[in-house]
């Protein structure tokens, strides 16, 4: 089952609601600890350790052996305990603990989901909305400049939610209670930006250590769970990860198949399950798993951009009726922590550690080949990076949004992004990792197992960062280094496999089958009321005649589903 949790960070020792154990217990949160100025209630046993709860799994970085609880000594031996935490274990925990003051820290990974509510007596720290408002007793209300703020900037995931008064503490972020009662808030873990400690390591040896960490980090995480259903498309993250979880006892294989030729990855799919062994559950989604009435995400505290997502969430719950003991695999962030990147940044990460002396001819020719441009273009955009030098900024999207002074003054920016990343490929490729924080949640926890993307976890992240980013294009090819990595593992068909399935077909046939619907959910809904859409714009999207232009669709998709969202999520405040 999903473990669910509501941690409670009391200000000086503030006495808890006399109710508050009988609505834990009526939200099937049945098992508690406390600690001193702390209470954690679960439907689970947690770990414990001396003055620390561990909410999740966590295992030691040493020998990928799952533990109980974290040696408390080695914890304790300064006054910052996240460090050794992270230097020493992993896993997909929360930690919570009530000295010096009550605090909770989330791991890296972001794999166990973590909201705040504050109320005058108590923080209250938990991992689903239905458990946070069963002990706060706390109203939802819809945040409509958040919601402004996240449609602008969706892949951000930022510390307020789209509900007010509820916060999101991110991963690898510490939430604490100062003497005064006092929030206190930092991140306090950063992904490694520096290259591993040989820079000049052999291409062969750096894919062995990537399999082994690979192997090693996916099986570790798997052996806590006694069935797997694994989303598989033949392509090179899921088959990666497919691969690695080959040996467990529970694994079941499935592949989505959408009612148009581009999303049936069947042949490849069962290519990869034929070769591991296993048998292939193939599932079929239609516009009729589609509803329009509610949002099938009114679970999370923020809606999703891919309204088309719930009839492959409707197949799967139907095909195999997924229950608590069932989790949840896939190769998600896969591109991104593998290093697909094709910008002459890649070149010019390499001439500023190696100059000359690093061949940068052939990485010139590694980013021809893969991006299909002449050396010419590819050197003139690696030269135009190194001149400007400019700092990034992270990537916005004001189509079909007003653009107000408010929303201006929103800081857009992810605390792993820092100035002290001095490399322009280093820090596209965090970026990249960053980008898949908003997704990481899946089916409700209380009716459904844990959604695992062993490819996001610590062990991984922290082994892809520290790799030139050059040698993920090595030869022309994208993600090189773990297609050589798997070279042994997978089908040389999946291995040199260039195209992905596309769900798009399915998403314009939803769009130009519920058009009228969404036309009136848009211009009769609450995103116009509050100003955020233009109205102007998606009037004329909308309109008989119009003819959508590029994928403005899938904007209009996703205002829908913000729409829904909205008006599932509880009452808006007027």
């Amino acid at each position: 089952m999903a473990l669910r949790y509501v941690a409670i960070l009391l200000r000086n020792n503030a006495p808890l609601t006399s109710d508050l154990e009988v609505r834990a217990y009526e939200a099937v949160l049945r098992y508690s600890i406390r600690l001193d100025r702390v209470v954690v209630f679960a439907n689970a046993p947690l770990s414990h350790s001396g003055d620390f709860v561990f909410i999740g799994d966590v295992f030691r970085k040493s020998d990928f052996t799952y533990v109980s609880g974290p040696d408390i000594t080695l914890l304790r031996t300064g006054f910052d305990w996240t460090t050794p935490l992270t230097e020493h274990y992993w896993g997909t925990y929360v930690a919570v603990t009530g000295r010096p003051g009550p605090a909770a820290f989330r791991d890296p990974s972001g794999q166990m989901p973590c909201l705040i509510a504050e109320k005058p007596e108590a923080l209250y720290v938990a991992s689903d909305l239905a458990a946070l408002r069963a002990l706060t007793l706390l109203p939802f209300h819809v945040s409509w400049s958040s919601l402004h703020a996240h449609l602008f900037a969706s892949e951000l995931c930022r510390p307020d939610t789209c509900l007010e008064g509820i916060s999101e503490l991110r991963p690898a972020e510490l939430v604490q209670l100062g003497p005064t009662g006092d929030i206190q808030r930092f991140t306090a873990w950063q992904p490694p930006v520096a290259e591993i400690s040989d820079g000049l390591m052999a291409y062969a040896d750096r894919a062995r250590a990537l399999r082994e960490i690979v192997l090693k980090t996916t099986q570790a995480i798997g052996s806590r769970h006694t069935s797997i259903i694994l989303g598989v498309s033949g392509g090179l993250d899921s088959s990666v990860a497919a691969s690695a979880l080959g040996n467990h006892p529970g694994l079941k294989l499935m592949t989505k198949v959408a009612p148009m030729a581009a999303g049936d990855e069947r042949p490849f799919a069962r290519l990869l399950a034929d070769h591991l062994g296993y048998p292939l559950e193939v599932i079929h989604y239609d516009l009729d798993d589609i509803g329009f009435l509610a949002s099938h995400l009114q679970h999370l505290a923020r809606p999703r951009p891919n309204l088309s997502g719930q009839a492959a969430e409707t197949a799967l719950r139907r095909h195999f009726g997924i229950t608590g003991e069932d989790a949840t695999f896939s190769g998600f962030g896969g591109d991104n922590v593998f290093g697909y990147l094709t910008s002459g940044a890649v070149l010019a990460d390499l001439l500023l550690t190696r100059g000359l002396t690093g061949q940068p001819w052939r990485t010139l020719d590694d980013l021809a080949r893969l991006t299909g441009d002449n050396y010419l273009a590819v050197a003139r955009a690696a030269l135009k990076i190194l001149w400007r030098r400019k700092p990034r900024t992270w990537p916005t999207d004001p189509r079909g949004l007003t653009l107000s002074e408010a929303l201006a003054r929103e800081p857009f920016d992810h605390p792993w992004l820092s100035g002290s990343i001095t490399l322009p490929g280093k820090y596209r490729h965090l970026e990249l990792v960053a980008r898949t924080q908003n997704r990481l949640e899946g089916f409700d926890r209380k009716t459904a197992g844990p959604t695992i993307a062993p490819l996001l976890l610590q062990p991984i992240v922290e082994h892809c960062l520290a790799v030139p980013v050059w040698e993920w294009c090595r030869g022309g090819e994208n993600r090189s280094l773990v297609r050589a990595a798997f070279a042994e593992d997978l089908p040389l068909d999946i291995l040199t496999r260039r195209t992905k399935g596309s769900p798009g077909g399915f998403s314009y046939k939803l769009f130009k089958t519920r058009q009228k619907d969404i036309r009136e959910i848009l211009l009769d809904g609450s995103l116009r009321k509050h100003g955020i859409i233009d109205v102007s714009a998606i009037e004329a999207e909308l309109s008989d005649d119009a003819v959508t232009k590029g994928a403005f669709y899938h904007r209009l998709l996703e205002f829908t589903a913000a729409e829904l969202w909205a008006n599932s999520v509880g009452p808006s405040k007027k």
